[in-house]
């Protein structure tokens, strides 16, 4: 079963900083700071449902697979064998998914559910041998990582599912974001030449962005390493849908007075200039709106395909280790807007990002109410309600208003739809929500997309978690619920019991998981649960799973009412008998599932019924 966490004390960190792949320090800088460490974001950790949990180097490699696809030229290229290192369970199916000096990404697929996943894997050697840091140190840089991303839970934010290390690696298996970068998109636009993006498609990608960062800063964190290569599309055709990724230099910030300011890092490309004032102790601290002069970098290269500032070099040179005195410097003679070819509103939502006094600059949260965007993302809203009113209307356009009045009345249908779950959802048991809630972590990509959307529009505060309120005002004006009720059922929906739903709390209520992808799922989790999919268990078994996958404490009695009402038998005989075994049919039913002779098809049946991976 899994441990618990445990709160330790506050460890001394040694100064360190990442910066563009080189180390940098001032012997004045090294002095011993009190950083936030891994148990502190434990403690927040700690309170969520999920069962990925941080495991500890071990003494031996994972077993080697073979790996295809790749020549021997391009595999000494990317500095791979033919047979790697692979975690038991997972299975590669492309190695040429991208790296970096320490860290390679690959395509696998999970055996258990039969998805496509990303799988990071860093190389905690090399990692140590890049930054010049002992092993401990990058062993914490790696945990550091781990629990930004546990305690991550957002649309556009990349997921983490689950997390292995052997004794020289670690592996973040992670969801696959098959789009690209914006730097494949911008790169893939240049090379054919008259080719460019619109400013509503920049737009939407930059709402989508910026709704991410609010997320971090709302609960005081930092991404810190804004870029084009760090954004990527959730898939390569529909509208788009942006994941952030790399939270490996993300910080939290500490308000407590005598807490050391967050560790100067980043890519002298987008890095913020307080940042590098910070970098060369010309400033004490910086905060959130670093992360907001990074995207308008990124914005700047979207338009331009360029960045607004020279970055300079030591020697003069076109590469190497960083001036950073010097590109500060390019900063504050460029004119940082003046290659932008926009429409006003775009070039003023992108001057003010670009501020380079952070108290001038606006909050995330403020560039998400700018005008300029939320006129074009609306202008697209509406551009898509049209097509989609118009293909409800049999293809063919009465008028624009006739196309839009449609779009409206699909878009209230869909509202209806999604406050009805949230409704039925309420009144499953808590155990059968909190199976829910493991199972919509893997949501497909469109009903991803349609539960981000979803979530959004109740979303009003913009930070990344629906309030109470805020449900039950939904509920109020779509279904006409009382607000005392919608309170319920946002009370019923919130498996955390934070007080607040998160992405995945939302979702679990509209995920739409059924035939033999529901088995695989729900098996995997009971992998993670260390039952056996197929085996009867013993009373005490079942107690302790069911407490584990709800994360707080059942009574005996709950259980035994619980088990009485799936399996139809009387509350006594199993309250008397609780050394007794519960048939692995009552197990599943007691978790919201079918039995496993209902799930699989029977010879001579079609099996119809059952969706396809």
């Amino acid at each position: 079963m899994i441990p618990s966490l445990r709160h330790g004390p506050r460890r001394l960190w040694q100064r360190w900083c990442v910066l563009d792949r080189h180390r940098f320090c001032n012997d004045a800088d090294v002095t011993e700071h009190v950083r936030v460490t891994q148990e502190e974001i434990a403690r927040y950790a700690a309170g969520i449902s999920n069962l990925t949990m941080f495991k500890r180097p071990g003494s031996e490699p994972f077993e080697k697979q073979r790996i295809s696809g790749l020549n021997s030229r391009r595999m000494d290229q990317v500095g791979l064998k033919r047979f790697e290192p692979c975690p038991a369970g997972y299975t590669f199916v492309d190695a040429d998914v991208g790296g970096g000096a320490f860290a390679r990404v690959f395509l696998v697929r999970n055996e258990a559910t039969q998805d496509l996943q990303a799988m990071k894997r860093v190389d905690r050697v090399k990692l140590s041998k890049h930054f010049q840091i002992s092993d401990a140190e990058a062993e914490q840089m790696v945990e550091q990582e781990f629990w930004q991303m546990q305690r991550t839970n957002h649309p556009h934010i990349i997921k983490l599912f689950d997390f292995f290390q052997d004794e020289r690696y670690a592996y973040f298996i992670m969801e696959s974001v098959n789009g690209g970068t914006l730097r494949q998109l911008l790169t893939t636009l240049h090379s054919d030449k008259g080719s460019r993006i619109s400013e509503g498609y920049v737009a939407e990608l930059l709402h989508q962005a910026l709704y991410a960062l609010r997320h971090l800063h709302f609960e005081s964190r930092i991404h810190k390493d804004v870029k084009l290569e760090n954004l990527m599309l959730l898939a390569p055709s529909g509208p788009p849908h942006l994941v952030l990724i790399d939270l490996g230099v993300a910080e939290t910030l500490q308000p407590q007075q005598g807490e050391a300011g967050p560790m100067p890092a980043g890519t002298p490309q987008t890095m913020a200039p307080e940042v590098i004032d910070c970098m060369l102790g010309k400033r004490a601290s910086f905060d959130d709106k670093c992360d907001v002069f990074s995207l308008g970098i990124v914005a700047h290269q979207l338009f331009t395909g360029e960045v607004p500032y020279k970055v300079a070099y030591t020697g003069g040179k076109s590469y190497g280790p960083v001036d950073y005195e010097k590109t500060r410097a390019n900063m504050e003679e460029a004119e940082l807007t003046g290659q932008l070819k926009v429409s006003e509103g775009a070039l003023d939502f992108i001057k003010r990002m670009l501020q380079l006094d952070p108290e001038k600059r606006p909050s995330s949260l403020e560039c998400l109410e700018h005008p300029w965007l939320v006129n074009c993302c609306e202008r697209r809203r509406i551009r898509r309600l049209r097509a989609e009113g118009r293909t409800s209307l049999g293809g063919a356009s009465l008028s624009i208003e006739a196309d839009q009045a449609a779009g409206e009345e699909l878009l209230w249908m869909e509202r209806r739809r999604v406050c009805k779950a949230l409704v039925r959802f309420a009144k499953r048991t808590p155990l059968q929500r909190a199976v829910a809630y493991h199972l919509a972590a893997y949501l497909p990509v469109g009903d991803l997309r349609r539960a981000a959307d979803s979530f959004k529009r109740v979303d009003q505060a913009k930070s990344g978690h629906i309030s109470y309120d805020e449900i039950a005002k939904a509920l109020e004006d779509v279904l006409g619920i009382d607000r005392e009720n919608g309170l319920l059922v946002a009370a019923a929906m919130d498996t955390d019991h934070t007080s607040r739903l998160d992405f995945q709390e939302f979702s679990a209520a509209l995920a739409m998981v059924s035939g033999d992808r529901e088995q695989r799922l729900f098996d995997k989790l009971l992998a993670k649960l260390q039952i056996s999919p197929e085996q009867d268990l013993t009373f005490e078994e079942v107690h302790a799973a069911v407490e584990q996958a709800m994360k707080q404490e059942v009574t005996r009695e709950e259980l035994v009412h619980w088990l009485g009402k799936v399996a139809k038998r009387q509350q006594k005989e199993l309250y008397d008998n609780p050394a007794g075994i519960v048939s692995n049919a009552d197990f599943r039913k007691l978790f919201g599932q079918r039995t496993l002779s209902s799930a699989v098809p029977q010879p001579g049946t079609s099996g119809s019924h059952q969706r396809n991976v």
